[in-house]
């Protein structure tokens, strides 16, 4: 990357830090068009993410980086260190993460959840730990799923590209 590039990422990555949704979405309309790969952008997102002072912006990097949970394990180390933000929205997007990366290892740290005292993150660790265990991240998704319940899944095929 340019060093300009950099400078342009950097002024970005400070802007995102709002609760405005608003100046959020227009941030990343900005970030899409510069289509850099996850793999150098990643580095600031994790940067910002710990620096936050807003849960609408961690909210919004955790979401945005759930599809590539299976293959960046570097996103997953992010999403552990979530479980314990103070934001429950920001909690419940780390679990998500965790759900769809379906790593055993990830069962523990969840496990420590089901003491939250938010009952919806308590309902997501587990029906995160019932995906990983089932291997179905789809059961994080259905609530009332219940072992022996089928899972009807529409599928939406589309392409998933390496950019950001």
């Amino acid at each position: 990357m340019k060093k300009w590039e950099i400078m342009n990422l950097e002024e970005l990555f400070k802007r995102l830090d709002t609760p405005r949704w608003n100046d959020i979405y227009e941030i990343e309309n900005e970030l899409r068009s510069l289509k850099i790969r996850l793999k150098l952008i990643f580095p600031y997102f994790k940067r910002t993410y710990i620096n936050s002072g807003h849960w609408q912006c961690r909210k919004f990097i955790l979401f945005h980086l759930l599809s590539y949970a299976r293959r960046s394990p570097m996103i997953v180390d992010l999403a552990v260190m979530a479980l314990s933000d103070r934001s429950n929205k920001v909690v419940q997007d780390a679990i998500s993460i965790c759900a769809y990366s379906l790593q055993s290892e990830l069962i523990p740290k969840l496990e420590v959840l089901l003491n939250h005292k938010n009952c919806e993150v308590v309902q997501s660790a587990k029906n995160a730990i019932n995906s990983i265990k089932y291997s179905n991240h789809h059961i994080y998704l259905n609530s009332n799923w219940r072992f022996g319940d089928e899972i009807l899944i529409k599928w939406e095929v589309k392409e998933q590209s390496n950019y950001w």
